[in-house]
């Protein structure tokens, strides 16, 4: 079975009677540092949106050494943000569920951060759709943005949204950041159970709190690298090297690279 990676963001108080409205979807290719190995897709009406990434690899390795007998263990593991937005017109907090470090899966509460656009008088089209640009600045990087007055929604992938038009495309002036529309179904014949979705959590938690244990997370690195040498055959003689440990966290290497509680600090 393959790897699945599913990020999701939910809007509080959300009510069943939207799940009826017909869903539009657009999938999106997705690449963060030149990593291609993921496809995202955002999910929308007219109230809610759904953005979720699939197949995303957690690049946990183990190899082997067969002239020494010994078995050499590289764990890269990236424990990833819970990027994706779904967000109601009318408020402003986001809730995200996300399967993280410790392998438990948290419900993440956080005010949606407005983005100040600034609406560029360039054009171009994406998928046969008129595109008009956009720049805006986001948790710590510069974003340019496209977007398409012809489907007229506010939403976009991951937690960008606020322009007149669905963002297609979205990447940072690095490059680091690229996502980018590479189907359009309007409307969708897929459905998502948000209610279903989002009640299935370990931990509730805010995302200010979430950070910090992300950014303490080599605390939890000593019982990761137990679980993983405990996968590793028991054989006389075999000599076990760990090396190279670390928790690469998109959360300050991608997209969220400052807050807005760290800002205030300063």
């Amino acid at each position: 079975m393959k790897n699945f990676f599913l990020i999701s963001i939910f809007c509080l108080f959300f009510k069943v009677s939207h799940a009826q409205e017909k869903l539009n979807k657009i999938e999106y290719n997705y690449s963060i540092n030149g990593d291609t190995s993921s496809v995202a897709n955002l999910y929308f009406n007219s109230s809610v949106s759904f953005f979720e990434i699939i197949n995303k690899k957690l690049r946990d390795s183990i190899a082997r050494d067969n002239l020494n007998d010994q078995y050499i263990i590289t764990a890269v593991r990236n424990i990833k943000m819970p990027y994706g937005t779904i967000l109601r017109n009318d408020l402003d907090t986001l809730l995200t569920r996300t399967k993280s470090f410790d392998d438990k899966t948290y419900l993440i509460k956080e005010s949606a951060v407005k983005i100040d656009w600034n609406l560029i008088n360039d054009h171009k089209k994406i998928n046969d759709l008129n595109c008009l640009k956009a720049e805006g600045y986001f948790r710590g990087r510069n974003y340019v943005a496209w977007y398409t007055p012809d489907i007229p929604t506010t939403f976009g992938p991951l937690k960008f949204w606020g322009l007149p038009g669905l963002i297609l495309e979205i990447k940072d002036d690095n490059n680091f950041v690229l996502i980018n529309a590479r189907k359009i179904e309007i409307p969708s014949k897929e459905t998502v159970d948000f209610n279903k979705l989002m009640s299935n959590y370990d931990v509730k938690i805010s995302l200010q709190q979430f950070v910090k244990n992300l950014k303490n997370a080599n605390a939890f690195g000593k019982q990761y690298m137990e679980r993983i040498l405990s996968k590793i055959p028991k054989k006389t003689g075999v000599k076990v090297t760990v090396s190279n440990y670390s928790i690469s966290t998109e959360i300050g290497e991608a997209i969220e690279r400052v807050y807005e509680w760290e800002l205030d600090k300063k």
